[in-house]
């Protein structure tokens, strides 16, 4: 019974984006092969608490390369220079305000676009992402990326590297 119950809390965790707005990025510019970005921000809560998100993507994301770049807690401008628009990555910056359950909400958020997320969001996205990228160099990244919290209920790794940029 306990493990029904394990498995039913397992495949109900939610994610939910609120999206504050949506708008087009650089006056809809066209960056490459990519086309144009749009930015989203959003209010994101998941089972571990709550933050807030600014997204930068590929308006249609079978353009994009399949990588999600994702920046935590970042400070400093947003948005990528126009070579790295160019390659069609998708950027999202996360603020959590909460650094106790700040890796099981990343797990959550990655999770969902990568994996189970719904189309709201990101259109059709998910099909399209292949791959997440730490853009930080905090403390908790190295521990997070070889345990246990960095895989779906399939196994499947979540944040697959980092990057120096952060």
């Amino acid at each position: 019974m306990l493990l029904c119950l394990l498995a039913l809390a397992t495949c109900c965790a939610e994610t939910r984006f609120y999206v504050d707005q949506r708008t087009d990025w650089s006056k809809a510019a066209a960056f490459g092969q990519a086309g144009p970005y749009e930015l989203i921000t959003a209010r994101v809560v998941t089972d571990a608490g709550e933050g807030r998100i600014e997204m930068l993507k590929p308006r249609d994301p079978k353009l994009g390369n399949g990588t999600l770049e994702l920046e935590v807690n970042g400070k400093g401008k947003f948005g990528g220079s126009n070579k790295t628009l160019e390659t069609g990555v998708t950027m999202m910056r996360l603020t959590w305000s909460n650094a106790s359950t700040l890796e099981a909400g990343v797990a959550e958020i990655v999770d969902f676009l990568k994996f189970t997320g719904g189309p709201m969001l990101l259109g059709d996205q998910r099909r399209f992402l292949k791959k997440a990228v730490l853009v930080d160099n905090a403390k908790w990244v190295a521990e997070f990326l070889i345990s246990a919290k960095n895989k779906d209920a399939k196994g499947r790794p979540l944040v697959d590297t980092t990057t120096g940029r952060g």
